[in-house]
């Protein structure tokens, strides 16, 4: 099993760590040097001791009395160099010496209170780049390799995750040989099999499952871990920024906040297998992967979908925003387009699902998300926008619940009379 770095697994705690870096740096200190890294680290509290009962300088000095192999600041200092030069945050110059990255930077430049979703996004981002090489060169990446295992056994135990670290590389058929050591052994088999100690399973699954669900890639039930939401990149811009005052109160729920973008930064695609719908849970590994490729290609079609629609609004002048929501356009005279995407398998059990959902998420999101500005006295046409026509009694269906339907034709769009209607209005076809 690959070895990991395990101090910490709290990604605004390493955050911190990396400024204590950044800080060394400016003041032209050694990065390498675990002892002036170290004492820094318990300086800015990223590195703290478990006796409670000496003052910080009584610790460090009792810490220098140590030998060095038994200083767990100069572990911490080593640990944390090791994940920010896997991740990228950190870079080994051709001299040999240590500096911040231009990503490290842009991290740090989010790390304020009102940035935090920004924080776990790019976290999230270095962690499914990162690479993890064994002895004998071979190199996997164990964070994709871990949502991977969470995507094709929905439930799994997280101590199964530490499999994610035994890959040799991200081939199919290492991959295919992890998922038969899960359904096919006992736990202490599967230990004695790949040759490490319960121990080393419990340091190998301190990391990457807590950063997981923190960043919300995946959730837990327990000890039951499940695929979470697709993340989408949340920015500073507001709605607020180009709206007035307030409205009155509205019940709202914390946590995202919708970012603005252009047509071309909307709707990014996923590095990872991502979903608009349901877990996989077919019974054979042949059928899992045909259902994951099915799903990556579905939501390449659901991104794109949202990118040609929201291109059509920006070249109408209005101002595209998106999360949770697939897009919320803002046009002149106080109107509003808030849209939600979905698309169609062909087959009407699928129809159904989706229609229903599209109901359910422009209902959540209207209620739940929508900035408090946006809802006084301000006029909001919630649109169902689909990849094909829908029948015409789903559609009348969506219109009975205030919402209009457009789809893709081989020339453009589409719609009912209603949402055909508001979009000329609003110059936007």
């Amino acid at each position: 099993m690959k070895n990991f770095p395990h101090q910490m697994n709290d990604l605004f705690r390493l955050t911190n760590g990396l400024r204590v870096f950044a800080d060394l740096e400016q003041q032209g200190k050694d990065l390498g040097d675990d002892q002036v890294v170290g004492i820094s680290l318990a300086r800015a509290g990223v590195y703290t001791f478990r006796a409670k009962t000496r003052t910080l300088d009584e610790a460090l000095k009792f810490e220098l009395q140590k030998p060095r192999s038994n200083r767990g600041t100069h572990t911490a200092a080593r640990d944390l160099r090791r994940m920010f030069l896997l991740t990228g945050f950190l870079r080994l110059g051709e001299d040999g010496t240590l500096a911040i990255s231009e990503s490290g930077r842009r991290l740090l430049e989010m790390n304020t209170a009102n940035r935090k979703a920004e924080i776990l996004l790019q976290w999230g981002k270095a962690l499914r780049q990162m690479p993890l090489c064994d002895a004998s060169g071979r190199v996997s990446h164990p964070y994709r390799i871990l949502l991977r295992l969470v995507e094709t056994r929905p439930g799994i135990k997280k101590k199964f995750l530490a499999l994610a670290l035994e890959a040799k590389d991200d081939s199919d058929e290492e991959f295919n040989r992890l998922l038969r050591l899960i359904d096919q052994k006992d736990w202490k088999d599967i230990l004695e099999e790949i040759g490490v100690t319960e121990y080393s399973v419990q340091n190998a699954v301190k990391i990457l499952p807590a950063v997981a669900e923190q960043i919300g890639d995946i959730v837990k039930e327990g000890e039951a871990c499940y695929p979470g939401p697709v993340n989408a990149e949340i920015g500073q811009s507001t709605l607020g920024d180009i709206l007035g005052t307030p409205s009155p109160e509205r019940r709202r729920l914390p946590g995202r906040r919708p970012r603005s973008v252009t047509a071309q930064e909307i709707a990014p695609v996923s590095m990872v297998d991502g979903t608009e719908g349901t877990r996989i849970q077919e019974p054979t590994l042949a059928a899992i992967e045909e259902s994951i490729e099915q799903r990556r290609e579905r939501t390449h079609r659901h991104q794109r979908l949202v990118q040609d629609f929201a291109r059509l609004c920006e070249n109408a002048d209005l101002k595209l925003f998106e999360d949770p929501f697939d897009c919320l356009a803002v046009g002149p005279r106080d109107r509003f387009i808030l849209a939600e995407m979905k698309t169609l398998s062909g087959e009407p059990a699928d129809e159904r699902r989706q229609v229903q959902r599209a109901l359910a998420q422009l209902n959540y999101y209207e209620f739940f998300n929508l900035p408090a500005e946006v809802v006084a006295g301000r006029q909001i046409t919630r649109l169902a926008v689909f990849d094909a026509q829908i029948s015409i009694e789903h559609q009348r269906f969506l219109e009975h619940q205030q919402v209009d339907v457009v789809w893709r034709t081989a020339d453009g769009f589409a719609g009912t009379p209603g949402a055909l209607t508001s979009l000329r209005d609003m110059g936007i076809l």
